[in-house]
């Protein structure tokens, strides 16, 4: 991000279910649509990031329509995206 290397986890999560989304939303909403995702709080804060603002993930940009809270590591910070919209972010061929 703006040249700084982060290291961010990025979470594609069953939106229907809740399955592996964020536990704790603190503003904003909880499902994210297609495009969009949920940040956390720290990384929001360190990178003067909002609701309504851009976050770029590998080339790709997601709406942030959300915010979390308890999601950040002391190494990492975790983003959350629909399931459907991981594979845009993702390697393109994975090893079983």
């Amino acid at each position: 991000m703006n040249g700084e290397k982060l290291l961010i986890s990025i979470n594609g999560f069953d939106t229907a279910s809740g399955l592996g989304g964020p536990w704790k939303v603190i503003r904003g909403a909880a499902t994210p649509g297609s495009g969009e995702a949920i940040v956390d709080r720290v990384l929001a804060k360190k990178k003067g990031l909002d609701i309504g603002g851009v976050i770029d993930l590998e080339s790709k940009q997601f709406r942030i329509v959300g915010i979390s809270d308890e999601t950040f590591t002391l190494i990492s910070y975790m983003v959350f995206i629909p399931l459907e919209d991981a594979p845009k972010v993702s390697p393109s061929t994975l090893c079983a």
